[in-house]
Formats: C-alpha cells, sequence, structure tokens
C-alpha cells in the first residue's frame, strides 16, 4: 500500500533487481537487471495490480537486453524516457560510467559518458531530478565520492509522493 500499512511480494526471484520506476502514466513498472544488463518492465492495472505478460514466466516485458553496461538506479522523464545508471562498462572499473536513455519503446537514444578531467567516474549509483524545472539531474557517484549535476532537455517525471 502506498501508505505503507502493508507490502506484499508480487514478482519473484529476479535475478539481481535494484532500479525500480513508474511511467508518466503509472501504467508500468521498470526494473533494472544489474548483472544481466537488461531494462524489464510490467504492465499495471493499477497501484499493486499486475497485468502478466502471458509469454513469460515473472510475467514480464523486455524493454532493452542490449544495455552497454551493469545497471544501477534507474529514473523517468516526462516523456517516458527511462534513465539507467550504467556502471562497469566492458566489466571494469577503469571504464567510466554514464546515463544510459532509452525510450518507452526501448530504443537506446543516447548515452553520455561521465567524464570529468583527471577523475575515475566507474560506477554512478544513483540519480534524480531537482530544481523548480526538474531540469537538473543530481548524479551519485558511490565509488567516487562525487555529486554531480547535469542539465537535462526533458524534465524528469514529477515524484507521485
Amino acid at each position: 500500500h502506498a501508505d505503507g500499512s502493508y507490502i506484499r511480494e508480487k514478482i519473484f526471484p529476479l535475478e539481481g533487481p535494484n532500479g525500480i520506476a513508474l511511467s508518466p502514466e503509472g501504467d508500468r513498472l521498470y526494473v533494472s537487471l544489474t548483472f544481466r544488463r537488461q531494462l524489464l518492465y510490467w504492465e499495471l492495472d493499477g497501484p499493486g495490480s499486475i497485468r502478466p505478460n502471458p509469454a513469460t514466466i515473472d510475467g514480464a516485458y523486455v524493454l532493452n537486453a542490449a544495455m552497454p553496461g551493469d545497471l544501477d538506479s534507474i529514473k523517468v522523464d516526462e516523456q517516458g524516457n527511462v534513465y539507467a545508471l550504467t556502471i562497469l562498462r566492458q566489466k571494469s572499473p577503469f571504464v567510466n560510467g554514464g546515463v544510459t536513455v532509452v525510450s518507452p519503446q526501448g530504443e537506446i537514444l543516447e548515452f553520455f559518458e561521465i567524464a570529468l578531467p583527471g577523475k575515475f567516474v566507474p560506477m554512478p549509483s544513483n540519480i534524480c531530478w531537482g530544481g523548480a524545472d526538474r531540469q537538473t539531474a543530481y548524479i551519485t557517484c558511490g565509488a567516487s565520492d562525487m555529486l554531480l549535476k547535469v542539465r537535462t532537455s526533458i524534465p524528469g517525471l514529477k515524484p507521485q509522493f
């Protein structure tokens, strides 16, 4: 329940789930699978009500299974694009991570590397939007002890709560 009165397991098992986000309409639940480098989604009938994909065991749909690195946190913008923090590209801690932007149809629209002069940023870990226009993305970089900000052309989705 949204009020926190109870929690019920709805989808299991998943291999390395990490990020979770809702689409702008609230009709899709997105989940990043870290080590499988996949973005999955489930269609929703309403809060806590999943309309499973009849063709899969866990009821999921694959949004994208060709991400350029392991995945961490995800967030969605107002147009429904998924921003996936992309870590350990080439399975290496010596390659900068970044953000992969995926359309609601599963197309990779953009990958932007987090490249700072003289710094290694292999593992960005979380992203959120702020500012009055929600076009300032804040990115935590756990392995690098940094908090970054960048302007985005599309506002981030306003939080539900």
